[in-house]
């Protein structure tokens, strides 16, 4: 299920139940869709030094599996990171310049009942380096493991290592399945189609 609060979306013209250090929020309405996902109005988080901003979640169960998206931008030359944050642990991804608004996913273990989830800029980004959102979203999700291939399962193929999966599972309508790829090696390429 989806976790929702007051104004998680930009239509409502506020910047409330955001919490934000070292920088500006705002919420800025626009006539086209150039960086909003949808309606026409998106928040805009300007850095001073180190900037994040976030929303304090205080009713997640320690344990589950969360997926925190939303349409991102960022200015020329920013890197920023997506986070989930508990006293304890941070999980997060790193996106940088962003010229088109894009959608973009972290996926978490809750280790606590209370975890701050948002954006922060990566340490000396330049002041006033922006990062835009809209449509931020935290849902649940049921993440267990339905398969996993070994190395000895996967037929060399033209000097690459190929496997093919057909069906291992029922498909459901409205389902969604995470494909998670574990490798290491010394000069290893991975493409997946």
């Amino acid at each position: 299920h989806s976790y929702l609060f007051e104004n998680y979306d930009a239509e409502n013209r506020d910047t409330s139940n955001y919490e934000s250090k070292n920088g500006t929020l705002q919420n800025i309405l626009e006539t086209e869709n150039v960086n909003s996902h949808s309606g026409y109005a998106y928040f805009q988080f300007n850095n001073l030094k180190n900037g994040e901003v976030y929303h304090k979640f205080d009713n997640l169960i320690e344990g589950r599996y969360y997926r925190f998206t939303s349409y991102v931008k960022t200015s020329t030359n920013t890197q920023v990171k997506m986070f989930a944050r508990s006293n304890t642990s941070e999980d997060y991804i790193t996106f940088s310049n962003v010229n088109s608004i894009i959608n973009q996913e972290l996926i978490f273990k809750a280790t606590s009942k209370t975890m701050d989830i948002g954006f922060k800029f990566e340490e000396n980004q330049a002041k006033d380096s922006y990062v835009i959102f809209d449509d931020y979203l935290l849902e649940e999700i049921n993440r267990e493991e339905i398969s996993s291939i070994q190395t000895q399962d996967i037929k060399l193929f033209s000097s690459k290592y190929f496997l093919y999966i057909s069906s291992i599972l029922e498909i459901y309508c409205s389902s969604c399945f995470i494909l998670n790829f574990s490798y290491s090696s010394f000069a290893l390429s991975i493409a997946c189609l």
